[in-house]
Parts: structure tokens; sequence; C-alpha cells
């Protein structure tokens, strides 16, 4: 598009915005000339910076008006956002109520005139709905790092956990092994009272251990038969099943 065809262009846009309403002529004018309506920023801002205020508000109007009726492609960079932006920069007091036309009077682009997607029909309905946004954003933001803190208490506490399990095993080993140690140094009936008096568990006596003395059945008094036999329970296997069946004969 030539330079004088652009110009020709902005004129009937802002025809159009003067008017209030597009006509079969224009509708004719504006014929394959919908690409106008993404031209970049600075396009915009170099036609915005020359223009009269009454001049600029017509071109903004003509803008919205031809891309609803004519259904214009722009969304997110339509050339009425940089012409809404350049005219709020020299015309601030103005803009509230070109904000509110537009928001009146656009078509299906929600970007319409701020830029940034709204369903709000007035400018105060766009700075309630900026702040409800802000405050939902802040909760997600909040609602993250909670997580994120409940998360490495969770890592912590796995990993104590783990640490404790660690020790406890350890701790444990140690005690198998010197409980172990105790009942090798003892003759075999001395062995059987240990370990019917002793609080450790009867899996953790060493299997060769309890094998000796199975070969050789040391004399038991009869408390310390019963204790045993209580200590075994119900394990009717193993060698502890044949304990078991040693001393209930």
């Amino acid at each position: 598009m030539t330079d004088q065809s652009l110009d020709s262009v902005i004129k009937l846009l802002r025809s159009v915005g003067a008017k209030g309403c597009l006509d079969e002529d224009d509708r004719f004018a504006f014929k394959r000339k919908d690409g106008i309506n993404r031209n970049s920023s600075e396009f915009w801002k170099s036609i915005a910076e020359k223009l009269s205020k009454q001049d600029l508000e017509n071109l903004f109007r003509g803008l919205v008006i031809v891309e609803r009726e004519l259904n214009w492609i722009g969304g997110s960079v339509a050339g009425a956002i940089w012409v809404f932006r350049g005219y709020k920069q020299r015309f601030e007091d103005t803009s509230i109520e070109l904000a509110n036309w537009a928001l009146k009077n656009r078509g299906r682009n929600p970007y319409i005139p701020f830029g940034r997607a709204t369903y709000a029909a007035t400018y105060h309905g766009w700075i309630a709905e900026k702040e409800w946004k802000s405050k939902r954003y802040s909760e997600h933001l909040r609602e993250q790092q909670l997580q994120r803190k409940e998360k490495l208490i969770r890592e912590e506490k796995r990993f104590e956990s783990h640490e404790e399990r660690l020790s406890d095993g350890e701790v444990r080993a140690a005690l198998v092994k010197e409980y172990n140690r105790i009942l090798s140094l003892a003759a075999l009936g001395d062995r059987l009272n240990l370990i019917a008096r002793s609080d450790m568990p009867l899996e953790s006596v060493d299997s060769k251990l309890l094998n000796e003395i199975i070969v050789e059945f040391p004399t038991l008094d009869t408390a310390t038969k019963k204790i045993l036999l209580k200590k075994i329970d119900r394990r009717d296997r193993g060698s502890w099943g044949k304990v078991k069946r040693i001393l209930s004969i």
C-alpha cells in the first residue's frame, strides 16, 4: 500500500469515526484494506502524534467500527489499541470516556481498547476486573509458595525418617551382635536361660548357636521351660519348632 493510499485509508477511517457508522460506499472502499489493522505500534504512533485531538479520536472510533462491521482481524495488535495508547498519552483526561465508548461499541475483539483481554462493559469495570485478576494471581503465587514449602517439609521429614531408620538399624545390629557374642560364651544350659530371660526376640539368636543347643540339649528347670515355651508360642517350624517339641516332652 502506497503512502498516498495509506493517507486515503486513514482519512476514510476518521470519516467513519466522525459519522459513527459505516455506509455501503465505505464498505466498498475498505475492501482488501484490512492489513492496515495489523500494522506495527510504530506505524500508528507516527500517525497519532500528528493528529489533533478530534482527528485522533475519530481515527480510533473509525478503527473500532470498521473492525466490528467488516470482521477485520487484529486481536491484541489491532490498530485501535495502538491509537488508544497514543490518545491516552496525550489526552489522558478524556481517555476514560473514549474507553467506555469502545467497550460498548467494539466487536468480538476482547483486546479493544487496552491490549489485554477484558469482558468488562465500562472502564471502571475493567479496573475492578484487573484488581480481581491481580488478587487471584497473588493468591495463586501464595498457594504455589505454600505447596513448595509443604513439599520441602515432607522431603525433610522423609529424609529424617530414613536417617532414623538407618540409625535404628545400626543400633539393632550392634545389639544383636553383642547378644550373640554373650550367648556364644555361655554353656548350653546357661545359654537357654539367657534366651528365656532376655528381652531380645528369638529371631535374634544366631542359628549356629541354636543348632548347638538342639544337638546337645541341656537339662532345664521347669520354670525356664515354661518361660521358653511361652516365648516360642506358635512357632512350630524350623529350629524353634524343634526346641518346642523337645521342651514339650
